[in-house]
């Protein structure tokens, strides 16, 4: 069985113009770092604004769901973070809100006790999605890092939503549930290639792991030239990136690959 509910607190007039307001105030921070620019003053603002969220919708026990502006914000800062403080902070925030208020999830009926997928009609989806994370062009290790976490979130979100129609399919044997998966939806697409898909993943873990060796075996040099050439803890950063985006990239070759079997039996 699946059920679609909309956003927790949405059920009435004063939870609505709740998350209204909170939604208004927060977002009002962003406009004045948009002023700023990229000046110190607009990263504080934006640093401002994420824990503004956090404190508004993760730290209360009965935290309220951010609004679909709200978290395209937060996607916002990630993509175009310039720090690698906005960058850690804004990818850390988009995963707890993930896991604080999943999209979808698989819950007990409470009518008979079965199992039902329950799917959040009016939250927010990443609104572009793009696997190519290795750019031909030379990039700076902070440009580079901002680039890796785009997939990874990505693929959070896919799992997400392939493990719990999957769970329900094995369950049922019921293929509906499978028809609305991302994943399904993404192969799809016109503008998506499965076979090209497939190469483009396993060119990206490649591509990672030639640059992850390549950091790590990177001879010593003077103070001076490391301070002139490298950003050490976004050297650093990029490494466990460049790991775990490998490991995302492997778990999207699964989800397909069982996503594909089950299309053709």
């Amino acid at each position: 069985m699946e059920k679609r509910e909309t956003i927790n607190n949405c059920g009435n007039v004063k939870g609505r113009m709740n998350r209204g307001c909170i939604e208004a105030n927060t977002l009002a921070i962003i406009d004045s770092a948009e002023i700023h620019k990229d000046s110190q003053d607009a990263k504080d603002d934006r640093m401002d604004f994420l824990e503004a969220v956090r404190i508004a919708s993760i730290v209360p026990e009965n935290g309220t769901p951010p609004t679909k502006k709200m978290v395209e914000a937060v996607f916002q800062i990630l993509r175009a973070g310039k720090s690698l403080e906005l960058i850690m902070s804004s990818y850390e925030l988009l995963n707890e809100i993930e896991k604080r208020f999943p999209r979808i999830y698989v819950s007990e009926s409470s009518v008979n006790g079965s199992s039902e997928l329950v799917v959040i009609e009016e939250a927010w989806l990443p609104f572009m999605v793009s696997l190519d994370v290795m750019s031909t062009e030379k990039e700076t290790n902070r440009r580079k890092l901002r680039g890796l976490f785009d997939p990874n979130y990505l693929v959070s979100v896919l799992e997400g939503d392939f493990l719990a129609r999957i769970s329900m399919y094995k369950e049922s044997m019921n293929w509906n549930f499978l028809r609305e998966c991302l994943i399904n939806m993404l192969l799809a697409s016109k503008r998506v290639n499965y076979r090209v898909l497939m190469k483009e993943c396993l060119h990206t873990i490649c591509g990672l792991y030639q640059d992850y060796a390549g950091i790590c075996n990177e001879p010593d040099s003077s103070d001076e030239k490391s301070s002139e050439n490298h950003n050490t803890d976004v050297a650093i950063a990029l490494l466990e990136v460049q790991r775990t985006t490998c490991m995302a990239m492997q778990k999207l070759i699964i989800m397909v690959r069982s996503q594909i079997s089950v299309n053709i039996r």
